[in-house]
């Protein structure tokens, strides 16, 4: 990838990035795990996207991020369920077979990723 392409299609990433110390600004400790859990993982990401072969390391990373953040939402779910009722009976609220659901199709993919390095249909083959 050639170094102009790369910073048009990483330049909204890297804009996001500065935008968030900005809306940590408060010295709240949620809001700087949050700050940096997020610049974590779009550092990651840019690596991941510049040099996948280099920087496996970066996807990773990037994999133990998203499986962190999927099971802090089950953990979440099932020790503070909403309990209110959704003003329109159309719309889905938040619940814990929800976030199990989300975790098993997407958390546990990330996690054998991230413990492995190889995709769970990948060949053991070299």
């Amino acid at each position: 990838m050639t170094s102009s392409k790369s910073f048009w299609l990483l330049s909204p990433i890297l804009v996001f990035g500065l935008a968030v110390p900005l809306w940590a600004s408060g010295v709240n400790p949620f809001k700087v795990v949050t700050a940096m859990v997020i610049l974590h993982g779009l550092a990651f990401g840019v690596l991941a996207i510049l040099d996948p072969q280099r920087f496996l390391y970066a996807f990773r990373g990037f994999t133990a991020l998203v499986f962190l953040g999927i099971s802090t939402y089950l953990v979440h779910e099932l020790t503070f369920p909403d309990k209110q009722p959704a003003d329109d009976p159309m719309r889905r609220r938040p619940s814990a077979s929800r976030a199990l659901l989300l975790l098993a199709t997407v958390g546990l993919p990330c996690l054998w990723f991230t413990v492995t390095g190889k995709t769970p249909n990948s060949k053991n083959e070299p």
